[in-house]
């Protein structure tokens, strides 16, 4: 994975203090169309991953181009943030 330096916190890893997770986790549920779950489910194996491993990893390689989306809309600008 492209991101090596963050970790993905597995079942059994709590994120408190002391535990093996570096940070507190939080549950997100949501629902995508059946056809989009087949592709994600069936890209994540392809991947080795289960797809919540599989999200988590699409969302540490992207979440930057989409904060800086927002800051643009927000008027910050590219230089700023």
């Amino acid at each position: 994975m492209a991101n090596q330096e963050l970790t993905m916190p597995r079942k059994g890893q709590k994120g408190a203090a002391g535990s093996r997770s570096p940070e507190a986790t939080k549950q997100i549920a949501f629902r995508v169309p059946a056809s989009l779950a087949v592709r994600l489910e069936r890209t994540a194996a392809r991947l080795g991953l289960d797809a919540s491993n599989f999200m988590r990893m699409v969302l540490l390689e992207h979440m930057t181009e989409y904060e800086r989306r927002a800051d643009r809309i927000e008027g910050k600008g590219e230089g700023e943030a």
